[in-house]
């Protein structure tokens, strides 16, 4: 991917899913995307919960 922009993401992304202690250990380091990867599986769920009660989503 170009840029430096989202090289972040990966780092909150690994936070995210192996947990913020194993992260410590591993020496990944915090980013200001750890909030927003966090909150990600709850948008996600948001919206499915959209579509399953919208006529469209049928």
């Amino acid at each position: 991917m170009p840029g430096t922009l989202l090289d972040p993401v990966v780092g909150a992304l690994v936070r995210h899913l192996v947990g913020d202690t194993c992260a410590d250990w591993l020496q990944v380091p915090r980013t200001r995307w750890d909030t927003a990867v966090k909150a990600v599986p709850h948008l996600l769920g948001v919206l499915e919960s959209v579509e399953d009660g919208s006529p469209f989503g049928a």
